[in-house]
């Protein structure tokens, strides 16, 4: 517990705040008592509880969207046999390279289908297929701005799934986690002017603050995966695989996730970080990637850039955006810029005004760190709940988690 114990500090100043945050303490939090890496590589083992209904839906979102260019969501229908009303839609947006299947989110959504939510889970916006749609630059790097083709793009979900689904919506939150929280703070900024969704509530999700930073935490973790060998590599692939698939043909409670977390005994420290370091920076090559071919269709001229499998988001952030920037834009920027602007410290004032606005982290969570927490709960206060432990969304799925998330939406 060497990581919760690192913020104790920080857990007895907030504890003692007026108006307090909701500071979850160790004896009253009965989620197992698992590492941070074990916590976050066990949401590998969750899957769609049994008899949950939904449909895959791919459409154009824009006039302009090219045959092969369709965005693809997950819908989940109010489920409940008591709904009074089944019109409220939370769009669930996911983390860094997402996609609509993801097994954690379509998790998440069944739980709120059978509270009387309908749920579409949204691809990340840090996804090829959907910059493809939104990005009028070609590439991401100033999230206030890149969030805005995001914005319309919900907002053509939101018109698809009311007229051609035919299911009118009366009230629409946002529940993001990991980048899709930092995603729907800036969605609700932008939706504070542009008022196509009047959002009833907004929840962000372990998310980071200085998004770029964030980032590069993860680069020490995609290290340690560009360290192991081919034939160690092969072995933990097949026995993950093996123990995912077991786990998922289970009811997720808490004895089958710590089994499951038991069962990660033939990694290594470094092996876990190794794993959770390439599953978080998956999508990079293909980001990358994609913004050099739309570079060269909107700006007609090539842009070619050097991508290695060792290639970081360090390397994204200082050199290949600063790259762009010069040759598409003729602009220069900086790696500080970047940081700077990317930054949840940029919106500080809305976030603290804006009431329908609620955060939930963990202590021991590897993306942030103390003085993260630190603007979270003093720009959140009473609206900033932290559980002393779960690592990065380990511990979504729990009961008394998903319990303060239903309670956040039920809120007037």
């Amino acid at each position: 517990m060497l990581n919760y114990f690192r913020f104790i500090p920080l857990l007895l100043v907030l504890s003692f705040s007026a108006g307090a945050q909701e500071i979850i303490k160790e004896k009253d939090y009965d989620f197992p008592e698992v590492d941070y890496l074990d916590s976050t590589l066990a949401v590998m083992s969750l899957s769609i509880p049994g008899g949950t209904k939904y449909t895959n839906v791919s459409f154009a979102p824009f006039p302009e969207t090219q045959p092969e260019d369709l965005v693809t969501f997950r819908f989940f229908d109010a489920q409940g046999e008591s709904c009074d009303d089944k019109d409220r839609l939370v769009f669930l947006l996911t983390g860094v390279g997402g996609e609509h299947n993801e097994n954690g989110a379509s998790y998440y959504a069944a739980k709120l289908a059978k509270d009387c939510y309908n749920v579409a889970v949204i691809p990340s916006i840090f996804n090829s297929d959907v910059l493809k749609l939104i990005s009028k630059r070609g590439f991401l790097s100033d999230f206030s701005q890149d969030s805005l083709g995001f914005y319309q793009l919900l907002g053509s979900i939101k018109d698809y799934i009311e007229a051609d689904m035919e299911k009118p919506m009366f009230s629409y939150s946002v529940l993001g986690y990991s980048l899709g929280g930092y995603t729907a703070a800036e969605i609700a900024k932008l939706d504070e002017t542009e008022a196509v969704f009047n959002f009833n509530k907004v929840i962000l999700v372990n998310t980071p603050v200085r998004l770029f930073q964030s980032m590069k935490v993860l680069d020490k973790y995609k290290k340690e995966y560009l360290g192991l060998g081919y034939v160690r590599k092969k072995y933990i692939y097949a026995r993950m695989g093996k123990n995912t698939y077991v786990y998922r043909r289970y009811i997720t409670t808490p004895i089958t996730f710590k089994n499951f977390v038991n069962d990660l005994y033939f990694l290594r420290t470094s092996e876990k970080k190794a794993l959770l370091g390439m599953s978080l920076s998956s999508s990079l090559f293909d980001i990358m990637h994609s913004s050099l071919d739309l570079c060269s269709a909107i700006y007609g001229e090539e842009f070619t850039y050097t991508i290695y499998n060792t290639t970081s988001y360090r390397d994204y952030i200082d050199e290949f955006i600063p790259y762009l920037y010069q040759e598409a834009l003729g602009q220069t920027i900086t790696a500080q810029e970047l940081t700077k602007i990317n930054s949840l410290e940029r919106i500080e004032s809305f976030l603290a005004g804006n009431k329908d606005i609620y955060v939930m982290h963990n202590a021991d969570d590897f993306i942030v760190n103390e003085k993260d927490l630190e603007f979270l709960a003093n720009t959140f206060k009473e609206r900033f709940t932290l559980y002393p432990r779960g690592g990065h969304v380990g511990n979504l799925w729990y009961p008394k988690n998903m319990e303060k998330v239903l309670s956040i939406l039920a809120r007037n």
